[in-house]
């Protein structure tokens, strides 16, 4: 049985063996898929196998499609690739996935402890789909505070703009994606929720004083 010295010692070891562009490799984390498919596929897993990426973003293709994709880079990598997606509310990397209700959906259940079950039972099925396509990374969940109404971009993603409300159904969301196999990254937050431009195209303004951010 390995223990957690033997598993460091193995990383290390293959680190140490890593060229410098291989480390510089290992930071990158590139799209594999595009929803539009404007990039060739091939190109797409070639600049990360041949770049020696750490990681890889997933989306818009059907759960057959997602596999083979990750089995073909994890084959051809010399270190194991770890695959994420957006799964806010439902493993959205797949088209088939199940779909949920955003998170704003999951805040508006009015007793709370209620809204905390259902947002960690969410994250666990979230979290089992994901996982049967590859995905262990989540770019979710979203933990902005939804102060202005006309925000393009966190809106019905967020909790809602009740900070005690914000903590407890993201937190439950989070462990039910963590205890079943996928590692959660909160997100935008402090970035979002405050304007109303999209960040994606313009440059948003957060108005508040520092000691109320």
């Amino acid at each position: 049985m390995n223990t957690h010295q033997d598993v460091e010692s193995r990383i290390n070891g293959h680190v140490r063996a890593l060229s410098p562009e291989g480390k510089v490799g290992q930071l990158l984390h590139p799209a594999l898929t595009f929803w539009d498919r404007r990039i060739p596929q091939q190109f797409l897993v070639d600049q990360i196998v041949q770049n020696q990426a750490g990681g890889a973003f997933m989306a818009g293709r059907s759960y057959g499609e997602l596999r083979a994709l990750a089995a073909e880079v994890q084959a051809a990598s010399e270190l194991p690739v770890i695959f994420s997606g957006d799964c806010e509310c439902g493993a959205s990397s797949a088209k088939e996935a199940t779909k949920f209700g955003f998170a704003m959906a999951l805040a508006a259940i009015e007793d709370l402890a209620e809204a905390r079950r259902m947002a960690r039972e969410v994250g666990g099925v979230t979290a089992e789909q994901s996982c049967a396509m590859g995905v262990r990374w989540s770019f979710a969940p979203v933990v902005d505070i939804n102060r202005h109404p006309d925000n393009p971009i966190s809106n019905t993603r967020t909790y809602g703009d009740d900070v005690e409300r914000i903590i407890a159904c993201s937190t439950a969301y989070l462990e039910g994606l963590q205890d079943n196999g996928v590692a959660a990254t909160l997100k935008h937050f402090p970035g979002d929720g405050m304007d109303s431009r999209d960040q994606h195209v313009a440059t948003s303004i957060n108005g508040l004083g520092l000691a109320e951010w």
